[in-house]
């Protein structure tokens, strides 16, 4: 089954969620550097929880307001750019990830 932005980064938000106390993932490498961007480290101490579900909820805000169907996003006013491509790109690794949602791959 095909997939869309929106769904497959709620889908990693989720996972983020279901950490819970365990740990918050924070990104090594820079797109500036031209590194790969990895979810490997682990933020712990006080407040990264809290940091991690408050961060959570603000990307679900912003994904609930970029709807996508087989056209792509219905919401935004720039056709070809949408924030929801950008954040999803944090996951260009995982598996599920499609490269035609790459900023600047249309």
């Amino acid at each position: 089954m095909m997939t869309t932005p929106d769904k497959f980064l709620n889908a990693r938000l989720d996972e983020w969620e279901r950490l819970g106390d365990q740990a918050y993932p924070f990104q090594t490498g820079s797109r500036d550097e031209g590194q790969p961007v990895e979810h490997v480290s682990w933020r712990r101490g006080p407040g990264s929880v809290e940091f991690g579900l408050r961060h959570v909820a603000t990307l679900r805000a912003i994904v609930a307001n970029h709807v996508y169907d087989q056209y792509g996003c219905d919401s935004c006013e720039y056709p070809g750019y949408c924030p929801v491509l950008a954040l999803a790109a944090d996951f260009s690794t995982h598996p599920d990830y499609r490269q035609e949602w790459a900023p600047g791959a249309a």
